[in-house]
């Protein structure tokens, strides 16, 4: 899979939240938002479905499953490479 950090844009073109995206299989991706805008981002999912008739995706709050640890900055490459 891959994971992209992109820019959610409203209709205006205007920000919205920070979000990334992995590709987790072919049709499967996981949508990840900060604490403070994850509830934003699944109102805007879940009208997305909903206009395009349930069908294109799925969208399901996985908030309470998992815990998430941000490693930034110019190093954490370096960081990650010795502790995998």
């Amino acid at each position: 899979g891959r994971v992209t950090y992109c820019q959610w844009l409203d209709e205006d073109g205007r920000g919205g939240a920070d979000v990334t995206v992995a590709k987790l299989d072919h049709h499967k991706f996981m949508v990840v938002a900060t604490d403070t805008a994850h509830r934003k981002v699944e109102t805007w999912m879940r009208r997305g479905a909903e206009d395009m008739g349930r069908r294109a995706f799925f969208v399901a709050d996985r908030t309470g499953a998992y815990a998430q640890i941000n490693i930034q900055g110019p190093r954490s490459r370096d960081l990650l490479a010795a502790v995998t």
